[in-house]
């Protein structure tokens, strides 16, 4: 028996028996209805042919269910590409708190780090350097996609890899704004954020204003027990009042007047005045009142331009202009005053080409930079040096599976009485195995520069126990990073693993002047460092994608070394040891529109090259309404709110001497939030990206 192509059996059959006049068919399937049925035939005939009609095969379904994931990120050896899902936020939920679900993003407190690092990202909106006043002025509805990558060539020991948030783009007019008031309820805190937003054809203005006011108070005790028989303990306390003030200010204007043709000018103001009463009781029993002033400040402005030749190559050409201010007046003491200062100017430019090489298309950038600097101080003066630099970065795919990204990097700078050169180069391998996940392997090289106030020779007086000055001679810090990392799409989740090693050379820190002297420090190239962790992050939705969870945990071990020759002149015993850490995020957007969102981080020891810290964990806890269609907002914050102080401990191993400082501040606090929206929102257009020159520490960052 077959089947021909319209469904019907055709069975031959043949018979030796003349006197056959039936023939009976049975067929079974797993096609075709069974059949069973009695065929007459020709007696006549010994080879007939039948022809029957079969009918399919059909089972009834009550109900067909189909779950599909859609895919969180697209990776490669440059960077990921993640969209933010709304799903269980609110629609006026800001980029600061959406960033905390994204993947491979660990936040806290508006500080965010990637997946199996430590130091914070740098995050941009556009293209553009941005600080969280500019997240809680950006909606997670108006993100249209957020570009993660994990090494740029701008990373030093601070940065780790950038956040680059795209907005959605609109082009219609549009005005928009926002003004807000918060207050404490436990202790004195008040303060107000507002920003606007202008837009039409050939230009987007946008404009912050932020303004935070509020008292802490903190109780510190140190003591120091001599390792030497029969000497006497030592132990201060100080009690301290502390009003602080925090302002910030920023302006961005983007011109449009071709397509191809981009303008952004830009200017900003950071202040950071507080004013300290200290009660200090001494080794000898006395007792002393001191005030002074301390006043942290940055100005900066920025111009940047940008042309499309084609649609292959583009010329950025960009400018940046950076004032910044660290300054101690004593009320009673001025010979302690103290003052750091530092303008810094700098140009870049640079072309980004698609280029044919090799038998494979690459995505290839070349730059030069130069940066000039003057630092300035009370006693010392003004000291000028300048940076320059050179880089070029390809991204090249080898197919869908395997990518690379190469940045080789040089520069030069003449901080010493020598000029010195040095070369950072860095390659990150990328590897998608479809529904298995993505490998990627890395090394990077970091280079980070002293501070302004670590080369100040001016004596930084905070008391008498601790006074330190700065040293011109400091050269750069340098580290090899290498890292593995494994990462895979489960269903609605999404997991990363990580293991790295870092090693740290030249590290800048703390060395004593007078090896008996445990009072006046200063600043040297001391030692080096070696870090081996793991990580694991995981970020899911629940409850019907209401519910969102994020969990990062870590082990480390840490070892420092200080250098041979360094080892008689400074009372410090480098601190090693394992410990780990863990950040814990989630929300949830119930039916009736209240989102409750809890956030705790979990950090029990840290070590750096003379001490350990040990601290409690951080919580905060917020719970928000929006109503009148979206125009109005209400927000309530618990901070630590399950203890009524903050405190931690750090410990000094010195060579004859162990020191252990205990710290309690009262940080707890409730606090009460009001958003009134104005107008309707709109997606901005993306502009060229701005210059990032952050090679050195500076204390407001």
């Amino acid at each position: 028996m077959k089947t021909d192509p319209k469904g019907m059996a055709v069975i031959s059959y043949s018979s030796k028996e003349a006197t056959c006049d039936n023939v009976a068919v049975t067929i079974k399937s797993k096609f075709y209805e069974n059949l069973d049925t009695i065929v007459p035939v020709n007696a006549s005939d010994t080879v007939s042919i039948v022809r029957l009609t079969l009918r399919d095969k059909v089972q009834k379904i009550k109900e067909v269910e189909v779950i599909a994931y859609r895919p969180i990120g697209k990776n490669n050896a440059e960077k990921s590409v993640y969209t933010i899902d709304t799903r269980g936020l609110l629609k006026t939920t800001k980029a600061n708190k959406a960033l905390a679900f994204l993947p491979g993003v660990v936040a806290f407190n508006d500080s965010y780090s990637l997946a199996g690092k430590s130091q914070k990202t740098r995050i941009k909106i556009n293209g553009v350097i941005a600080g969280a006043e500019d997240l809680k002025a950006l909606y997670a509805g108006d993100i249209e996609k957020v570009e993660v990558r994990e090494v740029t060539k701008d990373d030093d020991e601070r940065f780790a890899g950038e956040i680059n948030i795209i907005k959605k783009r609109h082009e219609q007019p549009k005005i928009f704004g926002s003004i807000s008031a918060t207050g404490g309820m436990i202790r004195s805190l008040w303060g107000t954020f507002d920003h606007f937003a202008f837009q039409n054809k050939h230009w987007d203005i946008t404009g912050l204003i932020s303004y935070n006011q509020h008292s802490q108070k903190s109780y510190t005790e140190v003591c120091r027990i001599p390792s030497l028989p029969y000497s006497p303990s030592q132990k201060m306390t100080i009690q301290r009042d502390i009003r602080i003030k925090q302002q910030a200010e920023r302006i961005s204007l983007s011109w449009y007047p071709t397509k191809r043709f981009t303008m952004t000018l830009g200017g900003y103001h950071y202040g950071y005045p507080t004013k300290s009463s200290d009660f200090i009781n001494d080794t000898e029993g006395d007792d002393t009142h001191r005030k002074y002033k301390e006043t942290l400040e940055s100005y900066g402005s920025y111009a940047n331009g940008s042309y499309s030749i084609n649609d292959r190559n583009k010329i950025n050409v960009k400018g940046n202009f950076l004032y910044y201010r660290d300054k101690y007046v004593y009320d009673l003491l001025p010979d302690y005053n103290y003052k750091a200062a530092m303008r810094e100017y700098t140009g870049e430019a640079n072309i980004e080409s698609r280029l044919k090489l090799w038998g494979g298309s690459h995505d290839v950038t070349f730059g030069l930079r130069n940066t000039y600097r003057q630092n300035m101080s009370y006693a010392n003066g003004r000291n000028d040096y300048s940076m320059q630099q050179v880089y070029l970065t390809d991204y090249h795919s080898y197919g869908k599976a395997l990518s690379s990204y190469l940045i080789l990097k040089g520069e030069s700078d003449n901080m010493g009485p020598k000029r010195v050169f040095s070369f950072q180069p860095s390659l990150r391998l990328n590897y998608n195995m479809g529904k298995k996940g993505t490998l990627t392997a890395s090394y990077q090289r970091k280079t980070t520069r002293p501070s302004i106030d670590y080369l100040n020779t001016d004596s930084l007086f905070q008391n008498v126990y601790n006074i330190v000055v700065g040293n011109e001679a400091l050269r750069a810090q340098n580290s090899d990073n290498m890292s593995v990392s494994f990462r895979k799409q489960i269903k609605k989740a999404y997991l990363i693993t990580t293991a790295s090693y870092i090693h740290t050379s030249n590290i800048i820190d703390q060395i004593f002047v007078n090896p008996e002297d445990y009072n006046v420090s200063t600043y040297d190239n001391i030692g080096k460092c070696d870090e081996a962790s793991l990580s694991v992050y995981l970020m899911n939705r629940l409850c019907k994608n209401r519910m969102n969870i994020s969990i990062s945990l870590k082990g480390f071990y840490k070892r420092y070394a200080i250098k041979p020759e360094l080892e008689r002149n400074t009372l410090i015993i480098p601190s090693e040891g394992w410990g780990y850490s863990a950040t814990f995020n989630t929300s949830y957007l119930s039916t009736k529109g209240w989102m409750y969102s809890l956030s705790a981080n979990l950090t029990p020891k840290t070590y750096e090259l003379s001490y350990t810290h040990v601290q409690n964990p951080n919580l905060y806890v917020s719970v928000t309404k929006s109503t009148c269609n979206n125009q109005l907002d209400f927000k309530l914050s618990f901070t630590n709110s399950l203890v009524y102080f903050y405190t931690s401990h750090t410990n000094y191993h010195f060579r004859d001497m162990y020191q252990r400082t205990f710290q309690k501040s009262y940080a707890n606090n409730i606090t009460l939030s009001v958003t009134w929206n104005l107008g309707k929102r709109f997606q901005q257009r993306r502009g060229v990206s701005s210059v990032v020159n952050d090679d050195i520490v500076t204390k407001q960052q």
